[in-house]
């Protein structure tokens, strides 16, 4: 199922790269296991200091955002988009109701990217981070999220190998989903599997928990060691490449995918402590969503 953009951060591989130590983010727009769960916020302030009384002393346009400096020696940047969605003047905004009047029509679409995130194919270089620099480091960590939000992939290597790594840099971004398979759990090649990624078999491209209603925003693949032999890879593909090459290339598939439901289900025990211990989980959704 190719539905939106689904993140994933992990530890893990592409192709025939094998660290021996990464954290790798996957988006939704990719086709591919800790899941990290995230909600869409109105677009808050900057994260700069906040100034109570001091005055404007001079403001500087970049190509981007504005400095301001403030009369009491402090300075902080403000982007264009935020400082016209948050405009205080009575044109855009009720005092009264503390509520903008501004609606997105108003807006200079012609000034507006159309979007942020970049459509690759096979000669795409997988982004990769330093994972104490995300941890540590605000740059490095919104980097890191808008790297994530553009490629849909970001590989963290140098990851520390307990498998806790993982929740921590989930919770420092949003919160931990649980599922029937638990909030963190182990990949292993084991007899009598609920499900082909826990054998030793080649699995084709696809969607992680397509048969929830709601899926991850974010899937976090932690590779604490690297197999040893034959397999072992992550193949990853750009989901939103594919639903725009159909598009373009194929109207006729592209609008069956698009509207035509079919069920996605995974049935079997569960591996974590519940009410019921069996689980039959269904959705009736087109394919690319």
């Amino acid at each position: 199922m190719l539905q939106g953009r689904q993140n994933a951060v992990g530890l893990t591989a592409m192709a025939s790269q094998r660290p021996t130590s990464a954290l790798t983010a996957l988006s939704s727009r990719t086709l591919t296991t800790s899941h990290a769960w995230h909600n869409s916020h109105p677009t808050p302030a900057p994260s700069h200091t906040h100034h109570n009384a001091a005055g404007v002393r001079t403001a500087d346009a970049r190509k981007e955002m504005v400095e301001i400096t403030f009369t009491d020696g402090s300075s902080s940047f403000f982007p264009y988009c935020w400082l016209r969605d948050n405009c205080q003047c009575p044109q855009c905004f009720d005092s009264d109701a503390l509520c903008r009047k501004l609606t997105l029509e108003d807006w200079q679409h012609s000034d507006c990217p159309t979007s942020v995130q970049d459509l690759w194919s096979t000669e795409m270089e997988l982004p990769r981070m330093d994972y104490n620099g995300v941890m540590h480091g605000d740059k490095e960590l919104l980097d890191f999220l808008v790297t994530l939000e553009k490629k849909g992939v970001v590989v963290l290597t140098d990851a520390p190998r307990e498998p806790e790594a993982v929740l921590t840099i989930i919770k420092s971004i949003g919160y931990v989903k649980p599922t029937h398979y638990g909030t963190n759990y182990p990949i292993r090649s084991k007899a009598s599997a609920s499900s082909l990624a826990y054998t030793d078999q080649r699995l084709g491209m696809h969607n992680d928990l397509p048969y929830f209603q709601y899926v991850p925003g974010i899937i976090f693949l932690h590779c604490i060691t690297q197999f040893e032999g034959k397999g072992g890879e992550n193949d990853l593909a750009d989901g939103f490449h594919v639903a725009d090459y159909l598009k373009q290339f194929h109207p006729k598939e592209y609008h069956i995918l698009t509207n035509t439901p079919v069920y996605f289900w995974d049935k079997g025990v569960a591996q974590v402590k519940q009410e019921t211990t069996e689980y039959h989980k269904i959705v009736n959704i087109p394919i690319i969503v």
